[in-house]
């Protein structure tokens, strides 16, 4: 980087505008733009400001489901090249954080509430986008698992619950795919920012040796200099020079290292060196329709087969059929706030029918027809940035319907659109059932590939469906306006439902098929550095099919309390009639570890750790056990599902629990902070004066 001076750095660490960060001599701008399904490009004319079209592609919960690396990355290849025709040079996506709680209303934006699962898949997405010249930005850094009050809750966790948890997804995306930027999230841990937590940051760059940048969300930044110190690049968006003039005057007091603003600096000039070679590669031109095509069939290989009562589908397309349902007419394909994409085309699936040549009889109850296909899912209002999930149940007037059609004698089909998790009780109701989520612009014709069999579904559910909401272990510690506590650590999802024995609705790695698997032959062999696992699947059943092979790890006895099973490895094989094929897993001494909070390393329990490969996380159908050396003796500590109280909380981290501070005044501090300051008190006064409600 050329020589600048003080405040030419300073400047270089805060946008040029809302998606533009600043150039500097020889220094290039880069073009930012949203997009973790697709491209959301803003453009402004005469003052009217609108978005361009693009593919909308499944949201994350959807894509997670498909376990399927290589086609997140066909995924992030399109994009890439719809991003470059744009002239964008930076993709705020993926996210990768983790679904603690099934009502947090970003939850359809993250892929699972396994780490292994959501880092491997956001890797994918990265090297995608990577691959065709646009950087992707890994998001949001990070314990950002709910909306409510994102701007100033603070997220407390003991640190097993931050490394083997909310942590791993990220440090499994960023050593698979290196993505251009990490961006940080709104809401506090431990007390401190995310923008500005030393302890974070420090992780990032120090402990990870991550080389790229680290920029803010949106307007995420309360202390700038105290950001800069940690390690935090780039703020953005605009700040008409406050900020720049504020860093300099930092640097010429002595309250911010040079050392600290230098490093910044050459990171934002890196980013704008990454992007303009990328501009030297030729543009392609981008084919429409082939995008759609792939949107589709994205959607199609990631949506879950719950429940096929009798083998009801795949459906005959000769016969006639009853539709219901508004969802049939109206896509409900994608969640709202900053991932919102302009479609370039939305069919619903009555066009599909038709096009497809298919009849069918549409009503709001009333049929001819012996089956029928009800569209039923939540609100679109539900799935969204700024504000969590009210309920997991479904309309009671759906419900209502679903009564009714039984009552009928018809066999139904459940279409499920949704952003995240839903309750089933009705789940007897139908013959069968199919998780949707949100499938992207191709929702409808995905649909059709899948009831009537052009493509066999494959997708396997990447979140646990609990019976009811009662049955989630952070239900009392999630939605606060302050103290977040993660009081149950790391059982989250299917860890605290294997281990405390919870029946649940549809286990984590659910989703049925058309045709029929056989596991066989697991072979296990000790390594220097960890285990190989494999087995033989093969193709039982008539038609062609793919299987998602899941592969957990039990551990032995230990100090510290542990899930029962953990996620390691996957992998997803389609299989002709008949065929067969050998899988094989390279397991690290990592996948057989714990964090030690004391030691603040990896640890690992010597003795026999079972190995399980399933079809689910309840789906067991091979299991053997290797001998693992370890540096802990084996030790029983169970968890306390039942006691989650603020004293053993404590005990877990090793510290009280520090309550809320009102005050100082920042700029996040809510209304109800601010009326306890003389200051807002005076201007409650007043505003009650001026609007006759209240005496001067």
């Amino acid at each position: 980087m050329i020589a600048l001076s003080t405040m030419e750095k300073a400047a270089l660490c805060s946008g040029l505008d809302a998606w533009r960060t600043k150039p500097a001599k020889d220094i290039p701008s880069v073009r930012m733009a949203d997009g973790p399904n697709g491209l959301r490009f803003e453009t402004e004319e005469d003052g009217t400001k609108s978005v361009a079209r693009a593919t909308c592609f499944p949201s994350a919960c959807l894509l997670a489901c498909s376990f399927d690396t290589e086609l997140l990355e066909e995924m992030g290849a399109a994009m890439a090249k719809e991003a470059r025709s744009k002239g964008v040079d930076l993709i705020l996506g993926p996210s990768v954080n983790i679904k603690r709680n099934p009502l947090c209303g970003r939850n359809f934006e993250y892929f699972s509430e396994d780490p292994v699962l959501s880092g491997e898949m956001g890797a994918a997405l990265v090297r995608g986008l990577q691959g065709g010249g646009v950087g992707a930005t890994l998001k949001h850094f990070a314990l950002n698992n709910q909306e409510k009050a994102r701007l100033s809750s603070d997220s407390i966790a003991d640190e097993r619950a931050k490394r083997e948890i909310y942590l791993k997804s990220f440090e499994i995306a960023i050593s698979k795919s290196d993505p251009w930027a990490v961006m940080t999230a709104y809401n506090k841990i431990d007390g401190v920012y995310a923008s500005e937590n030393q302890e974070l940051l420090g992780i990032l760059k120090k402990e990870w040796g991550y080389g790229g940048l680290a920029m803010s969300d949106w307007g995420a930044v309360c202390d700038r200099i105290a950001g800069i110190e940690a390690g935090l690049d780039l703020e953005m968006p605009a700040d008409s020079g406050f900020r720049a003039r504020l860093i300099s005057k930092a640097v010429d007091s002595g309250d911010l290292s040079i050392t600290a603003l230098d490093q910044a600096a050459k990171r934002v000039a890196k980013l704008g060196e990454k992007a303009e070679k990328a501009r030297e590669n030729p543009t392609s031109l981008i084919d429409i329709k082939a995008h759609h095509d792939l949107a589709r069939r994205i959607a199609a290989e990631s949506m879950v087969l719950l429940k096929n009562e009798n083998g009801l589908l795949p459906l005959d397309p000769s016969q006639t059929f009853g539709v219901v349902g508004e969802f049939a007419k109206k896509p409900r394909y994608q969640g709202g706030g900053a991932s919102n994409v302009h479609p370039t085309k939305l069919p619903n699936f009555l066009d599909e029918l038709e096009a497809s040549g298919i009849s069918y009889e549409l009503s709001d109850g009333e049929f001819r027809s012996e089956t029928v296909i009800a569209f039923l899912g939540q609100p679109i209002s539900y799935d969204s940035e700024g504000y969590d999930r009210p309920s997991m149940s479904l309309p009671e007037s759906q419900v209502a319907l679903l009564e009714k059609l039984s009552s009928m004698g018809k066999k139904v089909i459940a279409l499920i659109f949704a952003g995240g998790a839903v309750e089933t009780p009705w789940i007897g109701l139908v013959d069968c059932a199919i998780m949707c989520y949100l499938p992207g612009q191709g929702a409808s014709g995905a649909a059709l590939d899948v009831l009537f069999g052009k493509v066999n579904p494959s997708g396997k559910l990447a979140e646990s469906f609990p019976k009811s909401y009662g049955d989630v272990l952070s239900k009392d510690f999630f939605g606060q306006e302050k103290v977040i506590e993660y009081r149950e650590s790391v059982f989250v999802g299917y860890r605290h439902y294997q281990t405390a024995g919870i029946k649940v609705a549809f286990p984590f790695g659910h989703g049925l098929s058309y045709t029929s698997v056989e596991y066989s032959e697991l072979l296990l062999e000790k390594r220097e550095e960890g285990a190989f696992a494999s087995f033989t699947l093969k193709n039982t059943g008539n038609v062609y099919g793919a299987e998602v092979c899941q592969l957990y790890v039990s551990p032995p006895a230990s100090p510290v309390p542990r899930p029962v099973i953990e996620l390691k490895a996957f992998k997803k094989i389609g299989l002709q009639p008949g065929e067969e094929a050998t899988l094989s897993f390279d397991l690290k001494e990592n996948d057989f570890s714990f964090w030690d909070p004391k030691e603040r390393g990896w640890r690992t329990v010597g003795g026999f750790h079972k190995i399980i490969v399933g079809a689910s996380s309840e789906d067991f159908r091979l299991q053997g056990q290797i001998w693992i050396e370890g540096d802990v003796c084996a030790a029983f500590a169970p968890f306390d599902f039942a006691g989650l109280s603020r004293e053993s909380f404590e005990a877990l981290l090793g510290r009280k629990v520090v309550e809320h501070q009102a005050l100082p005044i920042t700029r996040f501090s809510t209304l109800k902070e601010i009326r306890l300051t003389r200051v807002g008190r005076l201007i409650e006064k007043l505003v009650k004066k001026q609007s006759g409600n209240g005496e001067a």
